[in-house]
């Protein structure tokens, strides 16, 4: 997973990635320090480099501090004029925050900590209780009339995660969390759709998204492959999950079916902050949310943890918004050929509904005939014998919403096999 697929390479389009990167923006233009926490799909050079770009079009001038060249005997303090390349006017090295500032010059607007997650813990932290100390006296220094240095520190590392300091005046503390949604996951789907078979991509459109969620990651690994019965789609979550190093003992000591059981939906983006538990396991990217369909463990842990059932069901989550409506039209267009050729009566001129409100229901309307009854009546009415050809289409239309109305996924096989048999009703068959 080094090199990025289609979705991680169009994420920075998408509306919640735009909003979201503008707030680090106006942050930054405003020389207020940012951390960025992310998940581990994400890496640093992944968002820094849209930053930089946005800054230098801005007139702002920001600069690398390359962390692993920082001299570990020295305080950063002492060091930071040297890495910013600004000039030190001091026959002694900084004594404070503020003595820095009066004695510094040539300073950038912002400064980015490069490298910052491979450092070694010790140094991490030292690095973060430095951001939090200098953020802290950027007020000071804004009342002197100097404008502050924005640090900037985008990391996944646990130090971050367990001593996340607060959002203040001078600081914005920022967690990528619920991005993209499922809404977008499904839009980068219709634009790699243009260049793939029509059918399969707009399966893929259907359930994709209920089953990456926000995991930009897992919907590069699912996207392009071939085997979508609902055993191969199991090895593929449980090969991404082998590509996360998740495994069975690390879920357990985890609790994580346990911690699964207490999931309430959360509708607020803010459901993140309100649990220790949450942040970590969102640490690991074992945790996602989305506005559809709130807090949810990954569908490759569902996998890894053997619940396929838990996995049908987000496919067929998916499956329900497109394949409905479809089943529908496919319906209401037969009822309109039948009624052309057979007149307003044919749901139950030979043959009554078995029910009683639906047989009133087309007396007033052939277009409320049920699938079941025009089923029926297709099968064994002799006097619609010439319209029988239709029959594997009605016969698989069916099959297909009686498998949905019972909260059961198809599979693309039997989706394939469906589009294949609603031919006989496109325009030029008719």
């Amino acid at each position: 997973m080094n090199s990025q697929g289609p979705f991680s390479r169009l994420r920075s389009i998408l509306p919640s990635v735009q909003n979201f990167l503008e707030t680090l923006k106006d942050d930054l233009a405003n020389k207020r320090s940012v951390l960025l926490l992310l998940p581990p799909t994400l890496k640093e050079e992944d968002i820094w480099p849209l930053l930089r770009a946005y800054i230098a079009g801005r007139g702002f001038y920001s600069e690398e501090i390359i962390t692993k060249d920082l001299p570990v005997e020295k305080p950063l303090l002492a060091t930071l004029a040297s890495s910013l390349r600004a000039q030190w006017n001091s026959n002694v090295s900084p004594l404070s925050i503020e003595h820095f500032y009066n004695n510094v010059a040539g300073l950038p607007d912002v400064a980015y900590f490069e490298g910052f997650d491979e450092l070694s813990c010790d140094d991490r932290q030292k690095i973060l209780q430095f951001f939090i100390e200098w953020s802290g006296t950027s007020h000071i220094i804004m009342d002197q009339g100097i404008n502050p240095l924005a640090l900037c520190i985008i990391t996944s590392s646990p130090e971050a995660l367990i001593s996340t300091p607060a959002t203040d005046t001078h600081l914005g503390v920022h967690w990528w969390w619920g991005m993209p949604s499922a809404l977008e996951i499904k839009l980068i789907c219709r634009m790699l759709g243009n260049n793939q078979d029509e059918s399969m991509s707009l399966w893929m459109e259907s359930i994709l998204p209920s089953i990456a969620g926000s995991d930009t990651a897992l919907a590069d690994h699912l996207w392009d492959y071939h085997d979508l019965t609902i055993d191969g789609i199991m090895q593929k979550l449980n090969s991404y999950a082998l590509i996360r190093n998740w495994d069975i003992a690390l879920l357990r000591n985890e609790c994580i079916e346990e911690y699964e059981d207490s999931f309430t939906f959360h509708s607020k983006k803010t459901s993140l902050l309100g649990s220790k538990k949450n942040k970590h396991l969102w640490s690991m990217g074992i945790l996602y949310w989305t506005p559809e369909y709130g807090i949810q463990l990954s569908t490759a842990v569902l996998a890894l943890l053997g619940k396929e059932k838990e996995v049908q069901n987000r496919i067929w989550r998916g499956l329900i918004e497109y394949m409905l409506p479809m089943l529908d039209q496919m319906r209401l267009k037969i009822c309109e050929k039948l009624t052309n050729f057979y007149g307003p009566s044919w749901p139950y001129k030979w043959i009554r509904p078995k029910y009683d409100e639906d047989y009133e229901a087309v007396q007033n309307d052939t277009l409320e005939c049920e699938i079941g009854h025009l089923n029926h009546l297709l099968k064994v009415c002799v006097h619609m014998k010439a319209d029988r050809n239709l029959v594997p289409l009605v016969n698989q239309a069916r099959y297909v919403r009686n498998a949905l109305a019972h909260y059961r996924p198809v599979d693309y096989l039997q989706y394939d096999k469906l589009m294949q048999e609603a031919k006989i009703i496109s325009d030029d068959q008719l």
